[in-house]
């Protein structure tokens, strides 16, 4: 059934769908990518059981088992066989090492900001009055004996730049795990 009603908000509604999506794809490159450093042969028992353990993580466990890679794909751990070897090596592991903490931040710093969109609510009555091109968003926070409601207008353009945050630190985790599964297949 297509919606044939126009509101206002409609670029809001796009740009929260398009962040949602585009989340939901950045995880699924964490957690693939963790299950192919795991166990890589999918069709086995081994496989199903390493999918079936990540697609149980949230997204923060999954970013803190991600973070760890470099302690686990160290040099040491690795060993090379010759002065060429370890450079490359070296080389190889520094620079998924800076992908992947630069993806991390990223990510978090993405998903802090999704949370805060995602679990507030949006004030969407016609007679709401806002900026124009904005939409409010009211969240409740209650801590012992006190409680704190707070409103922001948000504009669909700062809803984009979260989705781009998340997309820049798809493309970071997403090229380290992939050089983190050719250091791991690699002979040093």
């Amino acid at each position: 059934m297509q919606m044939t009603t126009s509101s206002p908000h409609d670029p809001h509604y796009l740009a929260i769908g398009r962040m949602l999506v585009l989340f939901q794809s950045l995880e699924a490159t964490l957690k693939d990518g963790l299950v192919l450093l795991i166990n890589n042969q999918m069709g086995t028992p081994g496989g199903q059981l390493a999918y079936a353990t990540v697609a149980e993580l949230s997204f923060g466990s999954a970013t803190r088992i991600a973070s760890a890679l470099p302690g686990i794909f160290s040099a040491e751990r690795l060993g090379a066989k010759d002065d060429e070897s370890a450079k490359r090596l070296k080389d190889a592991l520094t620079t998924a090492e800076v992908q992947l903490k630069e993806g991390i931040k990223l990510a978090c710093e993405a998903e802090r900001r999704r949370n805060q969109l995602v679990h507030s609510r949006w004030l969407v009555n016609p007679e709401q009055v806002t900026p124009p091109d904005t939409m409010n968003r009211m969240k409740t926070k209650t801590k012992a004996g006190s409680m704190n409601i707070a409103f922001e207008s948000e504009s669909s353009a700062e809803i984009d730049a979260t989705t781009e945050k998340a997309r820049h630190a798809q493309s970071f985790i997403g090229n380290a795990l992939e050089e983190y599964k050719k250091i791991a297949r690699s002979q040093w």
